[in-house]
């Protein structure tokens, strides 16, 4: 079950690690990172969306259609599409301590990515997606989308069968009870 608030909210974070705004193509790459390595660290899913290869690499499907179409009521309360494709902040004076689904564990994993790839623009960071060392998961979609299954990301980042199967099986009992808990509500 995707999860738009803590989406949102991870967008805001980097958005305001770099002063606010950025280039909407590198926060996709940076949110997809984060989310994949949440996954990896702790073999749980952050914001539950879809992961996806598309032409510019992997993104998280829900949330590139928040940012791209900005039809997201939540993603609309704190992102702003400000052109030139790029997004922002929608109130400036947005702080960290608004911040209040990103737990301690998540901000780590967001601080080491953006630690690591910040630095980088956003056509940089798009081509190093590209390659096999950082994201053996994508696969070119010759101008579409295809699928990035959980278990190709565990398993082409050294989990073994054993521990990909684990992992998917509590994603699966993780994903049957939000959305039994979301039917009785």
């Amino acid at each position: 079950m995707y999860h738009s608030e803590l989406a949102s909210q991870i967008a805001a974070y980097f958005l305001l690690k770099e002063g606010g705004s950025m280039r909407t193509l590198k926060l996709m790459k940076l949110m997809y990172l984060a989310d994949r390595d949440y996954l990896l660290k702790y073999g749980s899913l952050l914001t539950g969306d879809i992961y996806a290869s598309l032409p510019h690499g992997p993104v998280l499907s829900q949330t590139l259609n928040s940012a791209r179409l900005g039809l997201d009521s939540v993603w609309n309360e704190i992102i702003q599409d400000i052109g030139n494709y790029s997004v922002g902040l929608k109130n400036p004076h947005t702080s960290i301590c608004d911040l209040d689904r990103l737990s301690k564990a998540i901000r780590n994993i967001l601080d080491s990515v953006y630690q690591q790839y910040g630095h980088l623009g956003a056509f940089e960071i798009r081509d190093l997606t590209h390659t096999k060392e950082v994201c053996p998961e994508w696969q070119d979609p010759h101008g579409s989308s295809i699928p990035i299954k959980f278990s190709d990301v565990l398993l082409n980042h050294g989990k073994s069968k054993k521990e990909s199967d684990a992992i998917i099986e509590s994603i699966n009992e993780q994903l049957a009870y939000e959305n039994l808990i979301a039917d009785m509500v």
